[in-house]
């Protein structure tokens, strides 16, 4: 398997993830599943559920973060500037986690919607951390070539 096959793997079950995880959302707000993310973030607002909407963000946080330390672990044949990258992702990721989950218990004891300022402070939190998700998991799938390709060579 090439590491196109990989990472367009990686990315479906990426997307279906997401989807996955805005369903609970979607049905609590009486909308059908959609792309138009800000929109339910919004809805999930004026309902008070943005915290279900949030803690999106910490599931695939905690998922990347799992894949990437597998791979400094058990990457020997990995570049070290590659495992650096992934070292400085990992210290990216803790703090997304500490802050993720420490907002997160800050949205559930809220009464009043967020306000807009904080909302768009959030999603921009949100949509940084997932794209960055997203990043590693391409990494991963072409180090997982490098793995490979190594492994070969030295066979």
């Amino acid at each position: 398997m090439g590491p196109k096959w990989r990472a367009t793997m990686r990315v479906a079950i990426w997307v279906v993830a997401a989807f996955i995880g805005l369903y609970p959302v979607c049905h609590a707000v009486h909308l059908r599943p959609t792309i138009r993310l800000v929109y339910l973030a919004e809805m999930a607002n004026q309902k008070l559920l943005f915290r279900d909407y949030f803690f999106i963000v910490v599931v695939f946080v905690s998922a990347s973060f799992g894949n990437i330390i597998y791979c400094i672990v058990n990457g020997e044949r990995l570049p070290n500037w590659m495992k650096g990258l992934f070292g400085l992702a990992s210290l990216y990721y803790l703090y997304v986690l500490v802050y993720g989950v420490s907002r997160f218990s800050e949205l559930t004891e809220m009464t009043i919607p967020v306000p807009v300022t904080e909302l768009h402070d959030d999603l921009t939190f949100m949509g940084l951390a997932i794209f960055v998700t997203l990043l590693a998991e391409l990494a991963i799938s072409l180090t997982e070539n490098l793995e490979h390709t190594t492994a070969q060579v030295v066979a």
